[in-house]
């Protein structure tokens, strides 16, 4: 098989401020010089640039190739392109091939390459060369090693299945938005606030605000951060009820975006109601009873006292705090006999 040449030629040039070529003597030299010209842009690139005969086998490669594949021209050239492809790629890649055999004559591909250090991915920019009458005659492949953006998009894939498969079990109403406009949200959107999917698509997330919160909501969104703040959701009947919010930025299908968490927090907002009730008819009845009474930590010591404790006692609720029990009633009864000795 013919080698596809690029002219190495000796020409006399003018050579202007730093070494820069300006001109050849003859029409005969500019020729080689655009040819040297030529060459040296191919050797200089990064990028593979690979030129093949009909049946795929190749005719030219350049540095870059020969580097990837840890071999020299000599070894490559002759030998046909597939078996460097991927074997889960080599049917779309004589596809490719054979479709700029008709106009536009060009197409890109992505495909994967199996190199010395492993499989790589690479886009190419594929054309074919014609003659003056339009005939084709050979293919030109420019390909650039695009492994780590593969890398970096199917870790990006991942990581979003993980999300999505995590948003649809869990009990939290996620919405994904960009601004203020749903991108997507979770099942449990439909059991939180009664609408259904395609209702909430391309809405506004205030959709699930009640009035009264909206202006707490958008300047969270506004000021961005992970806080958690609570607020007032609605439902799609109307019905108004407390809401956790929690978002945060990520990214998402190749933007950032705003993930938010909505919780339905009306059964714990009961419990702290009667908590809260419990507590204050604790107070009534510990201020109210007609006995000495302290309230103690787990080891004994004064957290509290009733006004008839001071009484008793003789103390007030600051002298005593953070003393053990003992210590005050021993000391108060060792004094009362001392009072009683004293008067009797």
């Amino acid at each position: 098989m013919k080698e596809k040449k690029v002219p190495e030629a000796s020409v006399k040039v003018d050579v202007g401020p730093k070494g820069a070529v300006r001109s050849a003597s003859t029409p005969e030299e500019e020729l080689l010089l655009n040819e040297v010209r030529y060459r040296s842009l191919i050797e200089s690139q990064t990028d593979i640039i690979v030129f093949s005969d009909l049946s795929g086998n190749l005719t030219f490669v350049n540095d870059a190739y020969c580097r990837i594949f840890n071999k020299s021209r000599k070894e490559i050239l002759g030998n046909n392109f597939a078996p460097t492809v991927f074997a889960d790629d080599l049917q779309a890649t004589q596809a490719a091939l054979e479709a700029i055999k008709k106009p536009p004559y060009r197409n890109q591909i992505e495909n994967r390459l199996a190199t010395p250090a492993g499989i790589r991915w690479f886009s190419w920019e594929n054309s074919a060369v014609l003659d003056a009458a339009g005939n084709i005659m050979e293919f030109q492949g420019i390909g650039r090693d695009i492994t780590e953006r593969k890398e970096a998009e199917k870790a990006l894939k991942d990581s979003e299945e993980r999300f999505r498969r995590l948003t649809e079990v869990t009990l939290e109403g996620i919405v994904i938005h960009d601004g203020r406009k749903v991108i997507d949200v979770n099942p449990a959107i439909v059991d939180i606030f009664g609408f259904e999917l395609s209702e909430v698509i391309g809405k506004s997330v205030l959709e699930f605000v009640a009035p009264e919160s909206r202006e707490l909501i958008m300047k969270k969104l506004g000021a961005g951060g992970d806080k958690t703040i609570e607020a007032f959701g609605i439902k799609k009947d109307g019905t108004v009820f407390p809401l956790e919010v929690t978002g945060r930025a990520m990214p998402y299908q190749g933007s950032m975006v705003r993930v938010t968490s909505l919780r339905d927090i009306t059964d714990r907002k009961k419990v702290e109601k009667m908590t809260l009730e419990s507590q204050q008819s604790f107070k009534a009845l510990f201020i109210g009873n007609p006995e000495a009474a302290a309230y103690l930590s787990p080891d004994f010591h004064i957290l509290d006292v009733n006004p008839r404790f001071e009484e008793l006692f003789g103390y007030s609720l600051a002298e005593v705090k953070g003393k053990h029990v003992n210590n005050v009633i021993v000391q108060s009864s060792k004094m009362s006999r001392k009072m009683t000795t004293r008067f009797h």
